[in-house]
């Protein structure tokens, strides 16, 4: 595909010029792209534009050209190319994976639809991380709009086709322009003057929990805050389970390439907990499907720290005594650990990586309470679906 320069989007027009320069963004397979850098010059005019500034639209019209908005999306044949090279996937995966992102969009607002009239807040600014894909971020930033909201959008360059397709499909649906800025910054420089400055009525980050957790303490009291953080989860097995498909199904929900682009994408599996009578039977199956090892490898580390964060996780393994049983991480991906217990510093880091523990309960009761501990929501013992685990009195 074409790579064009990127711009922002002030005012409901691309920008391309910028006091503050550039910058590159190296993507997973090889390459950069250059963005435009927002500073503080571009920051005083966004809020000059928004200063007073009222959203055209009622709430039934801004719907209308948010859903007109996503069937644009659906119909924009290169936007899986952009995917494609945004995250190290082929180019069918992309598309497979747009299929189900674009969902979430078009999910939200039918949710939406019929919901109550959200009273407006002023102007906010929304922090998106790559991993909020297109329809998720679109999804987001919905209520906001409905509730004609200015937004400014301080963008990830890691999925910038998404990000420049997404406002592309809302203005031309018939925007307002004060509705949506859209902004590129690799320097934190944007989010320092959001989190210092009252003037804005509300801020939502999405990002690493880590991250998230430095930035609690610097925001400005005045501001209404919402942490969106990035995390893996837990798989509890019940009492009676067929290994095989249990490995297959812990390996995907793990590892797999469209579904958790090899570890990386919130949501994977990161800890398998196992009732201890099975618990040999299962890693064996685990082993058998990981030789079974797919011919395009592993998706390329999309975080530019991915290869120091998983050796760190690593010696953090074997310094508390998990046994590696699959993968070295200077070479074959993905890593699995076993004799992991559940008061290792390791069951606690929440960063989607490449890395899967396998731990041992007395039985399922158990397995779930230990997945509850570790995710803190509730959870459902695979395969059964049918009852949901809550914790213990």
């Amino acid at each position: 595909m074409e790579l064009r320069p990127f711009t922002h989007w002030i005012a409901g027009h691309p920008e391309a010029g910028t006091r503050a320069g550039s910058f590159l963004q190296s993507l997973p397979k090889g390459g950069s792209l250059r963005f435009p850098r927002a500073g503080a010059a571009e920051w005083a005019t966004v809020w000059q534009h928004l200063s007073g500034a009222n959203v055209a639209g009622s709430r039934a019209s801004t719907w209308g050209l948010l859903r007109h908005a996503a069937a644009a999306l659906r119909a924009d044949a290169s936007l899986a190319e952009g995917v494609a090279l945004s995250l190290g996937l082929e180019l069918e995966e992309a598309r497979n994976w747009l299929d189900r992102d674009l969902f979430q969009f078009e999910q939200a607002l039918e949710l939406l639809r019929d919901a109550g009239e959200g009273a407006a807040r002023g102007p906010g600014v929304f922090v998106a991380d790559w991993s909020d894909g297109i329809g998720a971020l679109a999804a987001r930033i919905s209520r906001a709009l409905l509730a004609r909201d200015p937004i400014v959008l301080i963008a990830d360059a890691r999925m910038p086709w998404g990000v420049h397709a997404l406002a592309q499909a809302l203005f031309s649906a018939g925007l307002d322009d004060a509705a949506l800025t859209v902004l590129w910054d690799d320097t934190h420089t944007l989010l320092r003057a959001a989190t210092s400055d009252p003037r804005w009525a509300w801020l939502r980050v999405a990002g690493q929990a880590g991250r998230l957790a430095q930035l609690r303490g610097s925001v400005h009291p005045a501001l209404e805050l919402a942490l969106w953080p990035i995390a893996n989860r837990s798989l509890a097995l019940a009492n009676d389970f067929d290994p095989a498909q249990a490995a297959r199904a812990a390996i995907e929900q793990s590892f797999g390439r469209t579904v958790t682009l090899s570890g990386q994408f919130p949501g994977h599996v990161a800890r398998v907990i196992c009732p201890e009578r099975r618990f040999a039977a299962f890693t064996q199956a685990v082993l058998a499907q990981l030789e079974q090892a797919d011919p395009r490898g592993t998706v390329p580390g999309i975080e530019a720290d991915f290869s120091s964060d998983l050796e760190a996780a690593w010696r953090l393994a074997l310094d508390e005594g998990a046994c590696p049983i699959f993968g070295e991480v200077q070479g074959a991906l993905p890593l699995v650990f076993t004799n992991v217990d559940p008061a290792m510093r390791l069951v606690r880091e929440r960063r989607p990586r490449p890395l899967l523990c396998l731990i041992r309960a007395k039985d399922a009761a158990a397995a779930a309470q230990l997945a509850l501990r570790f995710d803190a929501a509730p959870i459902q013992l695979w395969p059964s679906l049918a009852a949901e685990v809550r914790p213990m009195p």
